[in-house]
């Protein structure tokens, strides 16, 4: 289970059998490909200050969404900006990957949802709630670890907070200013380690796409 998959659990609406914020999942999902490639020292970043990426290594680590990002990097014949990246990445087709691996895994049953003529999405009805709960608890791990927390579970409250991601049944006020505080804080922002700093580019990355796509109107 990667934490992009992660960050598409939370996303289901089990009441209304959607992924809430579609789009906005699929840039968080995209980003955390490249975190948890940063934490295996997969890829780094260049420069304290730019989002361009460079492969450290390209094997295949095993996990079909986090391999496919970074074959995506490894066989770019020009320079890769995490931003830039993010945003030509579809959000729906990385979404629609991960219902099917999640599907595959007995976590939810996938049914299509036709919007309109000429558009159908594929919709998850949630097979796992323990799961869910579980990934959920990873966000209470995280508020109560504050500074000291797993850099993973950092990473997922940054996410949730730069991608303005919708999670079921975990909304408070207190919880938003601690996700908040783990993307805008201080963590990650010294020279001491380099794949923090690296992390806590990348949720802005994730922040700047989302914002791009508001702008153009997802064009």
């Amino acid at each position: 289970m990667t934490l992009g998959l992660d960050i598409l659990l939370l996303s289901v609406d089990p009441n209304l059998r959607v992924v809430r914020e579609r789009e906005y999942t699929g840039y968080a999902m995209r980003a955390a490909d490249l975190i948890e490639l940063a934490v295996a020292r997969r890829v780094e970043t260049h420069g304290r200050w730019s989002d361009w990426i460079h492969v450290l290594d390209a094997r295949p680590t095993g996990e079909p969404l986090l391999d496919a990002s970074l074959a995506s990097l490894a066989t770019s014949c020009k320079r890769v900006d995490a931003t830039g990246w993010i945003c030509r990445q579809p959000g729906r087709g990385v979404v629609t990957d991960g219902l099917a691996l999640l599907e595959a895994q007995q976590a939810v049953r996938l049914y299509a949802r036709r919007l309109n003529s000429r558009l159908t999405l594929i919709e998850p009805a949630l097979l796992d709630p323990a799961r869910q709960a579980q990934i959920r608890a990873r966000l209470d791990r995280f508020t109560a670890a504050g500074g000291a927390a797993d850099v993973l579970d950092w990473a997922l409250a940054g996410l949730v907070h730069e991608c303005d991601l919708w999670i079921p049944g975990h909304y408070d006020r207190a919880a938003q200013r601690m996700y908040k505080e783990a993307a805008r804080g201080k963590r990650g922002t010294g020279p001491a380690d380099p794949v923090e700093a690296t992390i806590r580019l990348l949720m802005r990355a994730a922040h700047n796409a989302r914002n791009l796509r508001d702008l153009t109107g997802g064009a």
